[in-house]
C-alpha cells in the first residue's frame, strides 16, 4: 500500500547554477568588492563552482579575472597574511558577532586566517592572536558556541528582523559559524531557511537585486545582472 501523498517528506533539491560568461564576470566583480580571495587556490577551494565555470568558459582562471577587470597578477598568489592583517580581520569578525572559537574558525571559511595566525610568523597560537586583537575575554571566546536547531532558527530570524541579507555568501561573510552550524544541522542553508519560515527563492531574488544595484557599469556586468541568480547553497 502506497504512502499518502500528504505524509511523504519531499527532500529539498539543490538547484544547479547555469553559468554564462557574463554571470562569471559579474560574480567575480561582486567577490572583489567584498574583499574575497580570488587567487587560483582560494577560488578553487571556496568557490569551486565559479572557478570551474571560469576555467571552462574562458580557458583559464587568469583570463576570467582579466575579463572581469581584476588585476590577475595581484591575486595570483594566495593572500599574504601579516600580523596587522590578521588582527584587522579578527576585529572585523568580532564586530559582526562571529563565533571566534577554534572549532568554528578552523573548520569554517576563515581557516586560512587561523592557519596564518598560528604560524611562528603570526602569533604562534589562535589564543595569542585573539589576545593581541583585544576583542574580549579569550577564555570566553575560545569556547565553542553550542548550536541547536532552535538557536540556528532564532539567529536566522534575528538577521531577517535586523534587515540583514540572508543569502549564503552574505552569511558566510558575516557569521561563518552560523552557516556552518546550519549546514551541519539541516543539511543545507536552504533547508535552514525553510525551517525558519523563509522562502529560499525569495532570498535569492533579493540577493540578486542587491548585486544589481551595486554592480559596476559595463556590458558584461549588465548581462550578468540580468541573468544571474544567486547560488543559495
Amino acid at each position: 500500500m502506497s504512502q499518502p501523498v500528504e505524509d511523504r517528506v519531499m527532500p529539498i533539491r539543490r538547484r544547479r547554477r547555469r553559468w554564462t560568461r557574463a554571470a562569471v564576470v559579474a560574480s567575480i566583480q561582486t567577490l572583489r568588492e567584498n574583499g574575497a580571495d580570488l587567487s587560483y587556490s582560494g577560488a578553487a577551494s571556496s568557490r569551486s563552482s565559479l572557478h570551474s565555470a571560469g576555467v571552462r568558459l574562458f580557458g583559464s582562471w587568469h583570463r576570467a579575472l582579466c575579463e572581469a577587470g581584476v588585476d590577475a597578477d595581484a591575486v595570483r598568489r594566495r593572500r599574504r597574511w601579516n600580523r596587522q592583517a590578521i588582527l584587522e580581520r579578527i576585529r572585523h569578525l568580532a564586530s559582526g558577532g562571529a563565533d571566534l572559537s577554534w572549532t568554528a574558525m578552523a573548520h569554517g571559511p576563515e581557516r586560512a586566517l587561523v592557519a596564518a595566525a598560528v604560524k611562528p610568523s603570526g602569533f604562534g597560537s589562535w589564543d595569542a592572536a585573539l589576545g593581541e586583537a583585544d576583542v574580549g575575554d579569550v577564555e570566553v571566546l575560545r569556547r565553542s558556541r553550542r548550536w541547536s536547531a532552535r538557536t540556528i532558527v532564532s539567529d536566522i530570524v534575528r538577521r531577517r528582523r535586523d534587515g540583514l541579507q540572508l543569502n549564503a555568501k552574505a552569511v558566510e561573510r558575516d557569521e561563518p559559524a552560523l552557516i556552518t552550524a546550519a549546514r551541519r544541522t539541516f543539511g543545507s542553508w536552504s533547508a535552514a531557511l525553510v525551517a525558519a519560515g523563509i522562502d529560499p527563492d525569495l532570498v535569492a531574488v533579493r540577493a540578486s537585486g542587491w548585486r544589481s544595484r551595486g554592480q559596476a557599469s559595463g556590458s558584461a556586468a549588465q548581462q550578468g545582472r540580468e541573468g544571474m541568480r544567486d547560488h543559495i547553497e
